[in-house]
Formats: structure tokens, sequence, C-alpha cells
């Protein structure tokens, strides 16, 4: 006869975390401070959004110098609250999964669980699906009250800034589930709840600190090589210098024609692409980071940006170009990578955890 012991596993797995306390101020706290963040992105955006209807006001149709062409978007409110989700979505995930099987072990309650007719698995997924469903009601508070203060304020999304509010919510919750899942397998690993806990946040601080320190310039220069100097010889006359009594700057133009400009532009055009590569690169390694590339593009789709690269060869600042604005399809596209990371990584851990609970010897 077929076990059916999925379904009520995971309504008392879901019940259970409603009613615990340590539960309950973990996903309060979360709310709050995503609202606390909520708030500080409206105000910015309202600001911004004064600062547009100013220069509108004032340039009309024509665009002069420092005109905002973009009307500023409320997917910047979002970017507010992605950055409190980062750091507390996952320590609400790690909370909820580090004791989920070695608290059944050491209670003896798991031996007692399997005693009865039902299969390993429905215990690990009717678990991990009752706790999940308890991880998105944070989530889903946190989107309603973003929806409800948007309103309130009189601010309709329109249909690309609803989707991409929707991608928002989506990504968030496969972050959160991230480490979910990772502290669900050192839950199957550890002994106790205290070594599942600690191995839980050795593995966070790794995804979260390590990683994004491979990334830095000092590794950078030692994996791929220190960046091109631009030839001194590319420059052209001083012709303007401004001083006070505290600092003197010399603003020096560069000779674009010249042959050392040129091949000092190839090569570190090729740079910044080697560079580039192995940044994407490490950078899929951490279920952060890839969040943080995610939530990149709700700051970057309405704001018309200006991009200043200052190389320090001779005291001189080049100004390489504008960035323009960017089309919220292509910035979607441009972090497809990232996305299929952070699916990934939820189901390889819960594939190893899976894997172990399935082997795991129960006495």
């Amino acid at each position: 006869m077929k076990s059916c012991g999925l379904i009520p596993i995971a309504a008392k797995e879901f019940t259970d975390h409603l009613c615990s306390k340590n539960f309950l101020l973990i996903a309060g706290i979360l709310v709050l401070i995503c609202t606390v963040g909520l708030i500080g992105g409206l105000s910015d955006y309202r600001e911004d959004l004064d600062e547009y209807n100013e220069r509108l006001s004032v340039a009309g149709s024509e665009e002069g110098p420092g005109f905002m062409s973009e009307r500023p978007s409320i997917l910047s409110i979002f970017v507010s609250i992605g950055a409190q989700m980062s750091v507390l979505g996952a320590i609400l995930g790690i909370a909820l999964g580090f004791d989920l099987i070695t608290k059944e072990k050491e209670s003896k309650s798991l031996k007692q669980l399997l005693s009865h007719p039902i299969y390993r698995d429905e215990v690990i997924n009717g678990k991990a699906l009752g706790s999940a469903a308890a991880l998105l009601l944070p989530l889903g508070a946190v989107l309603a009250v973003a929806f409800a203060a948007l309103l309130i304020f009189g601010i309709v999304p329109d249909p690309t800034e609803f989707s991409l509010i929707l991608v928002f919510g989506a990504v968030t919750a496969l972050m959160i589930l991230t480490y979910f899942s990772v502290a669900l397998l050192m839950s199957t690993v550890a002994k106790n709840s205290g070594t599942a806990l600690i191995y839980s946040l050795i593995v966070f601080v790794a995804f979260t600190m390590l990683v994004p320190v491979a990334t830095n310039d000092a590794v950078m220069e030692t994996v791929i090589g220190e960046p091109p100097e631009l030839p001194t010889s590319a420059y052209l006359p001083d012709i303007q210098s401004t001083g006070d009594e505290k600092m003197e700057v010399a603003v020096r133009a560069i000779d674009t024609e010249s042959a050392e400009w040129q091949q000092f532009r190839e090569a570190r055009r090729e740079y910044e692409e080697r560079r580039g590569a192995v940044n994407d690169l490490l950078s899929l390694l951490s279920p952060s980071l890839n969040y943080e590339a995610i939530l990149g593009i709700f700051g970057r789709v309405s704001a018309s940006m200006t991009v200043t690269t200052v190389m320090q060869n001779g005291g001189g600042s080049v100004l390489i170009g504008d960035a323009g604005s960017v089309d919220p399809a292509s910035g979607v596209a441009g972090v497809g990578m990232n996305v299929l990371a952070l699916i990934a990584f939820p189901a390889v851990f819960f594939g190893l955890a899976y894997s172990r609970f399935m082997r795991l010897d129960i006495r």
C-alpha cells in the first residue's frame, strides 16, 4: 500500500514554524527592516521624481547638459529592499534549516517516525516543502507591504515594472531557498544542531565574503596580470591648471589619434574582457553575488549615467564616455547566467541533502 505522508508532514512542519517564537521573531525583524528600507527607497524615489519634474519644467522639450532624460523608476525602491533581503533572508533560511533533521535525531523522534508506514523521501520532501512555504510568507508580506505603500502614494507600476517586480520576488525566493538548502544539507551531515549551525554559517561566510574577496584588484592582478599603463607619450601638453592651498590638479588632454593611445586602448579592452570573464566566473560561485548582480539591473533600468574612468598615470583623468540607459529586456538577458546559477544552487544543495538523508543510518 502506497504511503501518503508527504502532505501531512509538510503541513505539520509549516504549522510548527508558524508556532515557533524563533521563526516569528526573525521573520518579524526581516519584515520590519525591509519596511524601513522600503520607506528609504520611497523617499529617494520621490526626491528623484521631484528633481526630474523640476528639470522637465525648466528645460521643456530641449535636453541640455545634465538633463535627466529618463523618468525615475520605482524599481530603485526594490533595490533598497533587496539590500536588506540579501543578509536577513539568508539568515532566515539558515535558521529554518539547520536543525530540521538534527533535532529529530537528537530527540529520537526520527527513528519513531520512520517506524510508521512512510517512505524516507516523504519525510525529507515534506519537511523541505513545509519549511519552504513558511520561508515564503515573510517575503510575501514584504511584497504586499511594498505594493500597498506604492498605491498609498499613488504610484502605479507599468507592465514592465510589474514584471520586473515579479522577477525580484522570484530571485529573492531562490536566494533564501539556497541558504535554506545549505542548512538542510548540514543538518543531514552534522551529528547535532550546534555543529550544523556552525557549518551553515561557514558556508554563508564563504559565499558572502571569501568569494567576493577573490574578485578584488590584488587577486585579479595575480591571476591575469596588471592592467596596461597609459603611455605618457599619449598626453598633449597641459592645457589647464587649477589649485588652492591644499590641492592642485592638472587637467591633461589625450591625443586619441596617436599610435600609442590606439595600442593602449586595444590592450585595455582585452584586459577588461579577460578580467570580466574571470570575475563573472567567480561571481557565479556565490549566491549572494548572483543576487546582487540581478538587483543591479533594477538600479540601472531607468538611470542615465555618465561613466568616468580615472587612470592614475601622470596625475591625469580621462573621460571614457556615456553609459546611457539600460533596456529592461537586455538587462534581464544580461544576467541570465546569474538567474540560472540561483536556480541551480538550491537544486544542487537539496539534491545532496536528499541523497545523504536517504542513506542516513538511523539508530
